[in-house]
């Protein structure tokens, strides 16, 4: 049902958040960790630290279970799926669990652990991440119990890096040489950040990564593949 909603203007906006998650989840980490340091803010520049830690643990659990499971995905296996060429972008073999979920969850679940106090921050990156999820099922490259499996497998690999904070942050000051540095100094700018990386990866993805603009959706069925051509700019 959420597949067969598709339409021209949908479209664009879903392809919007797809396409910006691994900009967004590269360059706030780095981004953070840099501005911090200039401005030796101790908790920030840890909290990109944990953030960056997260996110190697939601990516290489994910991975690890997609391997077991190995199960196909919508497109490949469902009758009257619509799929274009272009949905595939940065598409593995495997369906199970989601990886954009798995990572848009863990970068949200592990900036909300450090800064619980923005609520304007928290319901940006949790509202990012339910589109970004909802939006993999809508292009029919997941199932929905894909995605539930990469919230769970994001949200639970913020967790236990939080849980390891107190190890974590004194193996990293040891490694600048910098022992018993307090992680503290919470900054202000870590909002602005959030959404002026957001909108960021939006730009180079429209401007510079953008190459076809012809979408080709197609309609899988039992007879054959048929084609619904359209033409917009995204």
């Amino acid at each position: 049902m959420i597949n067969n909603s598709r339409n021209e203007t949908t479209d664009k906006i879903v392809r919007i958040t797809d396409l910006t998650v691994l900009p967004v989840t590269i360059i706030t980490p780095l981004t953070l960790f840099t501005v911090s340091r200039i401005n030796n803010n101790s908790y920030d520049e840890n909290s990109s630290i944990l953030l960056t830690l997260s996110e190697i643990t939601s990516t290489a659990s994910t991975f690890l279970v997609k391997n077991i499971f190995k199960r196909k995905r919508p497109f490949q296996e469902l009758k009257k799926v619509k799929h274009s060429i272009d949905d595939e972008k940065f598409l593995d073999s495997y369906s199970f669990p989601s990886g954009h979920t798995s990572l848009t969850f863990s970068f949200a679940t592990s900036l909300t652990l450090r800064y619980s106090d923005k609520p304007v921050l928290v319901a940006g990156m949790y509202s990012y991440a339910f589109v970004v999820s909802l939006g993999r099922v809508y292009l029919g490259n997941h199932y929905p119990s894909d995605v539930l499996g990469g919230m769970l497998l994001g949200s639970g690999s913020a967790i236990l890096i939080y849980s390891l904070r107190p190890e974590i942050i004194s193996l990293k000051n040891n490694i600048f040489g910098e022992k018993n540095k307090p992680d503290a100094n919470k900054s202000n700018y870590i909002t602005p950040l959030f959404f002026g990386t957001f909108i960021l990866s939006d730009i180079i993805n429209n401007y510079f990564l953008s190459t076809d603009k012809n979408i080709k959706i197609n309609f899988h069925s039992t007879g054959g593949n048929n084609y619904l051509n359209f033409n917009y700019g995204f």
